[in-house]
């Protein structure tokens, strides 16, 4: 039929070909020639390289049904050398329609093809597991040896467990003691061997220190997930190791607490003790145990109070501790201080020297009124008659007492005023406390004490300064007197009229004016132009 063969000329032969397949598919004989064509024109399409995944299926499909033989023959080829992964298995998988022992070593040949991708060769083991199971169970052995990426080793032991689950269960045992295996692929395979099998293998990958820190907890996680109370040694282990890392090992032991599992004290603990945990995680990690056990807690945190190596962060322990007992963390900051305060009979025990710094102690001192007011005031006033503290601490303490008892305050104030044992400084830093907490009875006092030359001038220029910025007329006051105080250098009474400038622009330049008519300070201001010349 010369219609039927101008259908496969070459300009339609794509197009029409489908037709003549679909002839010969409902009975119509082809004429031989036609017939002939187009088994050539589809054999050499299965055979070439050059044609879409698609095109070649529908033309394989054709020559199927059209010349199984030739199908055959071609598709053999096909199998070997075919155009990429999928080309090669669709060839597999229909030559098992035409001949099943050539379609299943091409199946095995795919297998083991060391230059296709694993999940490829996987893929074809499934299929090769289909239709001849010794042969597939035989590939997917060799795979879960020696395919890569380690987690595709442990996907084929699975899928053979599903199948056998002794050899599947040897395969991932293999994968999860495999040192060289990837550590994510090793817990992957502790966890696939199921409940009870994966105990052993678990519990070795969370004692493995060269593995990290994640991979070990979620090893013993698992275990005590599957089978509650079988992974609490575990978990413990992690908390207390030193070389874990210090949020693996609070995860670890906040799942004991979860538990309600009585070693979570013990893991909290470890940590506490833990001299390379930051100060923060230490005290936050004793809070924890208090929330569990009140009195372990309270204990730790005192402990860190008492630690001359906690430095400063002995105040917040102090905080910490004062959550849980005001009276007895009150006690424990008054220690660091070094004051023998009747409520500080534990002091010995929780303070084995002086407070490691001044700023320490003051912020000790500051702190242990607001937790328990008694001890706090009877500490402070205890520390405002010490003379062998600094003046500075002494007034810290003072000011501390003010913010938490004004009467008390003002009383301590007063006694330092009147005291002959008083430093000058110590006089003043009391009569500015009266000032501050009574302005009205308190001015006259700050006035005289500020006047006394035996103060040192500087300190009562910094005093007329801090009580100028709230009290003008009286900081000035004060400033003048140093001005005028012929006792004092020129410099410094210089420097006083430069204060009074600060506030009162006006009266400072008056000031000034009218102490450089003074020889002395004449004399100064000359020998300052000649050097500056």
């Amino acid at each position: 039929m010369p219609v039927l063969r101008r259908l496969l000329q070459r300009r339609h032969r794509d197009v029409n070909y489908r037709f003549l397949v679909e002839l010969h598919r409902q009975g119509v004989e082809l004429p031989p020639k036609v017939h002939t064509k187009l088994v050539e024109i589809l054999a050499g399409w299965v055979a070439e390289h050059g044609r879409s995944h698609d095109e070649w299926r529908a033309a394989a499909e054709g020559l199927n049904r059209i010349d199984s033989q030739r199908a055959a023959t071609v598709l053999q080829v096909t199998a070997r050398n075919g155009a990429g992964w999928q080309r090669r298995l669709d060839s597999s998988l229909m030559l098992l329609e035409h001949n099943a022992p050539i379609g299943i070593q091409a199946l095995e040949d795919l297998t083991t093809e060391g230059t296709l991708d694993g999940p490829d060769r996987l893929k074809a083991a499934k299929y090769l597991l289909a239709h001849h199971h010794r042969r597939g169970m035989a590939a997917l052995g060799r795979l879960a040896r020696d395919v890569r990426p380690d987690d595709l080793r442990v996907e084929v032991a699975r899928f053979i467990a599903e199948h056998d689950s002794q050899r599947g269960g040897e395969l991932l045992r293999a994968v999860a003691y495999d040192p060289d295996a990837s550590e994510e692929a090793r817990l992957s395979a502790g966890r696939a061997l199921g409940p009870g099998a994966d105990a052993d293998a678990l519990a070795f990958l969370s004692s493995r220190h060269e593995l990290s820190d994640r991979i070990r907890l979620d090893a013993a996680l698992t275990i005590e997930t599957r089978d509650a109370g079988a992974g609490t040694s575990l978990l413990l282990a992690l908390a207390q190791d030193h070389l874990v890392n210090v949020d693996i090992r609070l995860e670890a032991a906040q799942e004991l607490t979860d538990r309600d599992d009585a070693s979570a004290v013990h893991a909290y603990k470890s940590i506490v003790d833990s001299k390379t945990v930051t100060k923060d995680v230490r005290i936050e990690t004793a809070e924890r145990i208090a929330a569990i056990d009140s009195g372990a807690g309270l204990e730790l945190l005192l402990e860190l109070v008492a630690d001359p190596t906690f430095g400063n962060a002995r105040i917040l322990a102090g905080l910490a501790a004062g959550r849980i007992d005001p009276n007895a963390a009150a006690r424990a900051l008054t220690g660091l201080v070094g004051v023998d305060s009747k409520y500080n009979s534990r002091r010995d025990h929780w303070s084995s020297s002086r407070a490691d710094g001044e700023e320490l102690s003051i912020r000790a001192a500051r702190e242990a009124p607001q937790l328990d007011a008694e001890v706090g005031v009877s500490a402070l006033q205890e520390m405002i008659t010490t003379q062998q503290f600094s003046t500075k601490l002494r007034l810290a303490a003072l000011t501390a007492l003010g913010e938490v008892d004004s009467v008390k305050g003002i009383e301590a104030a007063q006694r330092l005023v009147e005291s002959y044992e008083s430093s000058p400084a110590i006089e003043l830093g009391a009569a500015e406390q009266i000032w501050r907490l009574d302005s009205e009875s308190g001015r006259d006092i700050i006035f005289q004490v500020a006047s006394f030359s035996r103060v040192a001038a500087g300190d009562r220029i910094d005093c007329g300064r801090r009580i100028g910025s709230t009290d003008k007329t009286l900081g000035i006051k004060i400033l003048r007197q140093v001005a005028f105080d012929t006792s004092v250098s020129p410099r410094v009474r210089l420097d006083a009229a430069s204060e009074v400038q600060n506030l009162d622009v006006s009266r400072g330049i008056r000031l000034r004016a009218g102490l450089t008519t003074e020889a002395p300070i004449k004399d100064y201001l000359k020998r300052l132009e000649g050097r500056d010349t």
